[in-house]
């Protein structure tokens, strides 16, 4: 499938979203994840911290929550990766 194809689907499915009575949770799970896919860890990071505060439950609350657990994580060894390159003058 094309990527606009994939687009406009996930469009529709993400419209039809907002009826459930955690819609905005769901909305902002969905592109946190798509966000991360891309490596937009900040932007992806920001989203499912809005999904967990917006009431995000059960099976998408604990994979938001270990998503967000990877991104830090990996947030941390960059930090820690630059400190070391800085220090040795590279």
């Amino acid at each position: 499938m094309h990527h606009y194809g994939l687009n406009l689907m996930l469009g529709g499915s993400i419209s039809a979203l907002t009826e459930l009575p955690q819609g905005d949770a769901c909305i902002n799970y969905v592109n946190g994840v798509h966000a991360l896919s891309k490596g937009q860890l900040q932007e992806g990071k920001s989203l499912l911290e809005r999904a967990l505060k917006s009431g995000l439950e059960g099976g998408l609350k604990a994979d938001a929550q270990k998503s967000l657990d990877q991104v830090t994580s990996r947030q941390n060894a960059d930090r820690i990766l630059r400190s070391i390159v800085v220090e040795n003058g590279e």
